[in-house]
């Protein structure tokens, strides 16, 4: 005679068998999530310094005379410290000489373009000319920092935190 089994529904090692794989499975989707947050700030990162440093570019080109033939907008060593200039109006091409002009983009360019993208940012601008004299080099250290941090960034005072979060990206192009 045939008898018949009813299943009466799960064992609970097969429930936490189950919960076991659900919970690799979700923990393994924090990881890619945290993994592609990063990435996408750091692509972000790389666009912001792009930008930055084509800006500075066009503007050397601009200005091409004393951009090759001067040292007005090279910068030898990371500074944070704006350019200062002794005349603070607007220039234009009609009221300032060459090398005016070059001073105030530089600044312009160092105040209104860098700090607003990265309030820590700092900019070295070399010119490697055993290679060829217009070429020019722009390297940009952008500090990662929380928008808090970034709107008052003499709040963080622990240096070791600040060097640990320093990116550095380096352009060289042909003017």
């Amino acid at each position: 005679m045939l008898t018949i089994r009813r299943h009466r529904g799960s064992s609970l090692i097969e429930v936490l068998i189950a919960m076991l794989i659900l919970s690799v499975g979700m923990l393994g989707f924090a990881a890619l999530q945290t993994q592609a947050m990063r990435t996408n700030y750091e692509a972000m990162q790389r666009a912001r310094a792009s930008s930055l440093a084509e800006d500075l570019f066009d503007r050397m080109r601009a200005n091409t005379v004393v951009a090759v033939n001067s040292s007005r907008y090279l910068r030898a060593a990371f500074d944070d410290t704006a350019p200062t200039l002794t005349d603070k109006k607007l220039c234009n091409v009609e009221t300032c000489e060459a090398d005016d002009m070059a001073d105030w983009q530089l600044a312009d360019w160092y105040v209104n373009r860098l700090k607003v993208q990265n309030a820590a940012a700092s900019v070295q601008i070399l010119k490697p000319e055993a290679l060829n004299p217009r070429l020019v080099q722009i390297n940009i250290q952008l500090v990662e920092v929380t928008a808090a941090q970034q709107n008052d960034f003499a709040t963080v005072s622990d240096a070791k935190l600040i060097t640990d979060q320093l990116v550095t990206f380096s352009y060289v192009t042909m003017l």
